[in-house]
């Protein structure tokens, strides 16, 4: 991020924003991603699953949808966008983080504000025109309630992208009193997971 010609002015403006520091931090990805050339950026928490079909014929650089912006996680209540998996150009990645810069300050009255409201907010008020989403991968409280991963399970997620074990879906499990407590067996319940979905799924889509 560091690395725009215009990073001092982006960065004067993210930090007089009164939120606190972690929520600032996010607007800086967008910046960031479209120095690296664009692409993809997912979450930490965010894992991929076998996927059984794919475009772009094996071509690395292909990217969904002609390179806009596309943002593959949606809500289970209100259908609103979730970046915990976005693909797009260099360009649209600048565009993106210019306008959502610009959301921030307009919201500077909140007290809290970070990148997935303002991304929410961006769509909400585009009335989904803003960039394209899709229903491509899977919130984590939905699989987590079971540990289990069976056929039926299989068939479900063979057109998702990706797994995403937010604090969120932590805390919508009911297993532990607190998100934070959650968040701490986060690393060890998805290895776990993920090696019962391989061992259930691998055979399933015929991937060696």
């Amino acid at each position: 991020a560091r690395q725009h010609p215009e990073f001092e002015l982006f960065d004067k403006h993210i930090k007089q924003l009164p939120f606190n520091s972690y929520e600032r931090i996010g607007f800086y990805k967008y910046l960031a991603a479209g120095m690296a050339g664009g692409g993809w950026v997912s979450d930490f928490d965010t894992f991929p699953l076998l996927r059984s079909r794919w475009g772009g014929k094996g071509n690395p650089e292909f990217l969904p949808n002609d390179g806009n912006l596309t943002i593959y996680e949606l809500t289970s209540e209100g259908a609103m966008p979730v970046p915990s998996l976005v693909s797009g150009t260099a360009d649209e990645w600048f565009r993106l983080a210019k306008n959502q810069l610009a959301n921030a300050r307009e919201h500077n009255a909140e007290s809290t504000w970070n990148d997935m409201k303002a991304m929410q907010d961006m769509y909400a008020k585009s009335k989904g025109n803003s960039f394209k989403v899709e229903d491509a991968v899977v919130p984590g409280d939905s699989l987590l309630q079971k540990m289990e991963v069976d056929t039926a399970d299989c068939e479900t997620l063979k057109n998702k992208l990706a797994l995403h074990i937010s604090h969120f879906s932590l805390d919508k499990t009911g297993r532990w009193k607190t998100a934070a407590e959650g968040a701490k067996h986060r690393a060890n319940l998805s290895r776990k997971w993920t090696r019962n979905y391989l061992n259930a799924c691998g055979e399933f889509y015929k991937i060696s």
